[in-house]
């Protein structure tokens, strides 16, 4: 669900060439004005609105049109310094920065092709989406190569299965998988590898670049009202078309 979601966002940005700089999702079904003309847009059956609920209806996603969009006018993407300011604002819970990029993962003598999800990994993040750890744990904050797999990811990427205390290795660097997550009746999910985002932003030279950002409101606060403040404050930081 949460993959299939960040793909959708992506491409949706792919296929309109939105012109403004920044696009905003407020994941909220009592937000319906403009969550969903996006729905329609994308062709979702109401019987997936139910999923939605549970990432929470105060969840924003801000993504920088530079990841997908041509354009002479935007120059820049955000960065940790856009997390930092946004999550400064009084109105602002939590966000979560993600990086995500293609890899070849090696266990033992086998490799495959997997889009790694970078992002600050803690129990909190994995409660926020409703994910709970079924074997193992979360990374600690100082563990640069300490990663968590979706259930799947432990049976169906190789053939021989992957445990808690496993080694994997992306670009010859070793990593333990310190933590399994429970099944959430997702392909997409279930099979996703979580990897620590300062450490895959390292391995790929990214500097504090990110993709886009998953914002938390506080409870109480209108999402509208937090979307179009951020929306103002970024374009006047990062500037728009």
């Amino acid at each position: 669900m949460l993959l299939d979601f960040i793909k959708i966002i992506l491409n949706d940005l792919k296929k309109r060439k939105f012109s403004s700089f920044l696009t905003f999702f407020g994941i909220s079904l009592g937000i319906m004005t403009i969550f969903l003309i996006f729905l329609i847009s994308v062709g979702f059956e109401k019987s997936i609105e139910k999923q939605f609920e549970q990432l929470g209806s105060n969840r924003l996603y801000i993504t920088s049109a530079t990841q997908s969009l041509t354009s002479s006018s935007i120059t820049k993407g955000l960065s940790d310094k856009e997390v930092e300011l946004v999550l400064s604002r009084s109105y602002v819970d939590k966000v979560y920065p993600y990086y995500m990029r293609g890899a070849q993962v090696k266990f033992g003598n086998e490799f495959y092709s997997k889009q790694l999800m970078g992002t600050k990994l803690s129990e909190d993040y994995f409660s926020s989406y409703g994910f709970k750890i079924e074997f193992g744990r979360s990374p600690k904050e100082n563990e640069k190569y300490s990663i968590v797999l979706g259930s799947l990811a432990t049976s169906t990427l190789f053939d021989k299965p992957v445990s808690v205390g496993s080694n994997i290795y992306i670009k010859d660097l070793k990593f333990k998988v310190v933590g399994i997550l429970e099944s959430v009746g997702n392909d997409q999910d279930d099979a996703a590898i979580y990897v620590p985002i300062d450490t895959i932003r390292e391995i790929y030279d990214a500097g504090d670049n990110i993709g886009f950002m998953d914002v938390l409101i506080v409870n109480g606060v209108n999402p509208q009202i937090a979307a179009s403040n951020l929306k103002i404050l970024l374009e006047n930081r990062l500037g728009k078309d």
